[in-house]
């Protein structure tokens, strides 16, 4: 009979407790000597760790408020659904962890245990074997009871201190240290037997089988095998005693596990049903207080499962609410305050609600009106205005057509009428909501304003037209046509810019002419001027001819003294001559200084004309700019009208680009006129100019008479001392060298008189050309 697994040995162990006689081990000694391989494969019930390892709850000190609060939020961060499993789930958990640590604990103890059995019974076995080897000794044999002994005591020495415990083939196999003090004390007696057992074995061996004491020693040596067996069998009793109170200690360890693990479930199940429940509960509460009108309750529970959410969107729905509501009450108290009549109606224009400034206005107008403001409720809102314009009742009652804006009149009273759609929240069309007010006062006043455009408009026509006769005649005397009139009779400030208008006109035209007739003159004078100069140079000429054979015939006094008085007399009547031309030139020259400084005035008058001119050029740019500035106020005053000033904007532009053409009609002539100034001022400096190389003619022509005089007195001197003449013969050829010198520089200045009158005769031509750019 061979038995294979743990339980049949610790079975077989059992019986031979129960049975425990001499027979009855050598009986068996087959079955033990079986099985003992399996006691040297050391990987079949080996264990190398043989520590319990218990786990250990840490727990915070009792009545830790703060852990059951981290507690409660940390199971407040999971889903409910989470928390509703989490309860079964944990408890199974917990079971299948008490059942593996369970069935882990026990298969390790089994285990440990049934090594130390089978090796604490393996000793019983041993003791066989090394009877039956002392027994082949005895016989004179060989035996090996010696090292049955060694592995018996190393097996004793392993379970008590090494842990290691001979295999029976030269090795060690690993066995748990004993810890039980019965076992300690059965292991012990165990050394204690073998000692006494080998010390009968050495006494039987040293006797010869021949000696008398030999048979005693054999007797006492059995019954010390028998003692150590007895030993033995109670050592293994011990060990099974330990393996079974080793399991029912583990039985009574996973117990209390159980219930700790069941309290903790409950708990654990408390806190997530209090996590569920309290937060229901607050949010019931809550919704009935909202139920009940009290927006000031909120659940405030910031847990971040599904019960956290709702609370926090039932939170913000009651903000929502009460901001809606704030809102609806703002709105409310605006509507019930507005002065504007405002009339709520349903789908069929039925009136669902009337605002008081609606009450009190239909309280007024109840006359003519088919209801009251008192039992206005439901009435058609459509009848309290009649016939409105723009919209008809199908309109009003359609959302597409709406909004409207129109006008209405209830007895005397004119009324502005508008009507919005109002949609409910889902949308749908709920209603119109009509609002009125008195308009009376605007509608007379757009009467009286549409009148007064009229009378403006006639006005703005009628100043258009005078200031058209203006730019025209301003426009043709910007052209040079300075004949026309401005034919305005009016006492406004167009009257008066005309009649100055006209002055300056008539002023300009005058001055036109002066200027003209200055030109003639100073062309005449220039004229006349350049004919004295070429009489100047003949007589210069003249002169020079003279003074030669004046010459000659002094060279020839000597010789011919009779001659003398007649060459005198005809250098007198020569000298008489150069006199006379001296005299006119001087003459001409004063006449021409004269002329020059008329000219002079004449032009400067121009440019104190042309001054004034700038002045009234000055007034009618501000006449234009008032015009514009007129023109622009007809335009604002015709936006403020809307559109029954469109037509008076019009004509305001019109003003407007008429005064802003008659500026520019004005800014060029104020350049043109600029253009006349700077002609004049360049003319008077001419004629300055003129005057100035006239007075420098008169000086040469003084100059001239002078000489003449002086060459008088010579003649007179020659012909009251023709006694003298050949004394005095070199002093006339010297005088007459002097005096042909007087006639070349009279010659030369006679040719610069001829060249300034023929520039003065270039400007009096010029002048003449830009006075005849005008039409006078």
């Amino acid at each position: 009979m061979k038995i294979n697994s743990f339980e049949g040995r610790l079975i077989m162990e059992r019986e031979q407790l129960i049975g425990g006689n001499g027979e009855d081990f050598v009986n068996k000694e087959t079955e033990i000597i079986t099985s003992e391989e399996e006691f040297s494969n050391p990987s079949s019930h080996i264990r190398v760790d043989t520590e319990y390892k218990g786990s250990k709850s840490k727990r915070e000190p009792k009545g830790s408020d703060d852990l059951l609060y981290k507690v409660v939020r940390a199971l407040g961060n999971y889903k409910v659904s989470t928390k509703i499993y989490l309860i079964p789930f944990m408890f199974v958990i917990a079971i299948a962890a008490i059942i593996s640590y369970t069935v882990i604990s026990m298969e390790k103890r089994r285990s440990d245990d049934i090594v130390e059995i089978n090796i604490s019974g393996r000793q019983r076995m041993l003791n066989q074997r090394m009877a039956k080897e002392l027994l082949v000794s005895t016989m004179g044999y060989d035996g090996d009871y010696e090292n049955i002994i060694s592995i018996m005591e190393g097996t004793i020495d392993g379970l008590l201190k090494t842990g290691k415990a001979p295999d029976g083939k030269g090795g060690y196999i690993t066995v748990p240290i004993a810890d039980d003090p019965q076992v300690i004390e059965k292991l012990k007696e165990q050394r204690s037997s073998l000692k006494e057992l080998k010390k009968s074995i050495d006494v039987l061996l040293e006797t010869p089988q021949d000696d008398v004491m030999y048979a005693d020693y054999m007797e006492n040596l059995l019954a010390k095998i028998a003692a150590f067996h007895k030993v033995a069998d109670d050592t293994v009793s011990e060990y099974i005693r330990h393996s079974n109170s080793h399991i029912a200690s583990m039985v009574n360890f996973e117990i209390t596990i159980g219930v700790v693990v069941a309290l903790l479930g409950i708990f654990l199940g408390w806190l997530i049903c209090n996590g569920i429940s309290i937060p229901v509960k607050k949010i019931l509460d809550t919704l009935q207080a909202v139920t009940h009108g009290d927006l000031s309750v909120r659940v405030n529970h910031t847990a971040k499962d599904e019960l956290g959410k709702i609370s926090h969107a039932l939170d913000q729905a009651i903000d929502n609410m009460q901001n809606t509501m704030d809102e609806v009450s703002k709105v409310s108290a605006m509507v019930d305050n507005s002065p504007l009549c405002t009339i709520l109606a349903d789908r069929e224009l039925r009136i669902m609600y009337l605002n008081p400034s609606a009450k009190r206005e239909i309280g007024h107008l109840k006359e003519y009106l088919p209801f009251g403001p008192d039992d206005a409720h439901e009435k058609d809102v459509y009848c309290l205005f009649g016939e409105v314009p723009a919209i008809s009742r199908e309109e009003m009652t359609d959302p597409e057509k709406l909004p409207f804006n129109g006008e209405t009149k209830i007895g005397d009273d004119y009324y502005s009428v508008s009507a919005a759609a109002v949609y409910g929240r889902n949308g749908e069309f709920i209603g119109p909501m009509v609002t009125w007010y008195k308009i009376t006062g605007k509608k007379r006043m757009e009467i009286e304003r549409a009148e007064q455009m009229a009378k403006e408009r006639k006005q703005a026509k009628e100043l258009q037209e005078k200031v058209d006769t203006i730019c025209k005649v301003v426009s043709e005397a910007a052209q040079g046509n300075l004949t026309n009139v401005v034919e305005i009779e009016e006492t406004g400030t167009i009257g008066q810019m005309a009649s100055v208008l006209n002055k300056l006109l008539s002023d300009l035209r005058g001055d036109m002419a002066s200027i003209a007739e200055s030109a003639n003159k100073l062309a005449d004078a220039s004229n006349g001027l350049n004919v004295i100069s070429e009489d100047l140079l003949g007589g210069a000429d003249s002169s020079s001819q003279e003074a030669q054979r004046v010459s000659s015939a002094a060279e020839q006094v000597s010789a011919n003294m009779t001659t003398v008085v007649t060459a005198a007399e005809e250098m007198s009547a020569s000298i008489r001559e150069i006199a006379n031309n001296a005299s006119d030139a001087a003459r001409i020259t004063k006449e021409a200084v004269e002329m020059a400084h008329q000219t002079n005035g004449v032009v400067t008058n121009l440019g104190e004309s042309t001054t004034e001119i700038g002045k009234v050029i000055k007034v009618i740019n501000s006449i234009a700019e008032q015009t514009n500035l007129l023109a622009l106020n007809a335009t604002i005053e015709a936006a403020r009208a809307g559109e029954a000033g469109k037509g008076f904007a019009v004509v305001a532009n019109e003003v407007k680009e008429l005064a802003r053409e008659t500026a520019v009609a004005t800014e060029d002539i104020a350049k043109k006129v600029e253009a006349i100034q700077n002609d004049s001022s360049s003319a008077v400096e001419a004629i300055q100019g003129i005057g100035e190389v006239i007075d420098r003619i008169n000086d040469i022509a003084n100059a001239i008479a002078s000489s003449v005089e002086e060459q008088t007195a010579t003649t007179n001197e020659i012909t009251r001392n023709v006694s003298e003449a050949a004394k005095g013969a070199r002093d006339i050829a010297a005088g007459i060298g002097k005096i042909s010198q007087d006639v070349v520089s009279t010659k030369g200045r006679a040719e610069d008189v001829k060249g300034s009158a023929e520039e003065l005769s270039q400007m009096s031509s010029k002048l003449k050309e830009l006075i005849g750019k005008f039409v006078y």
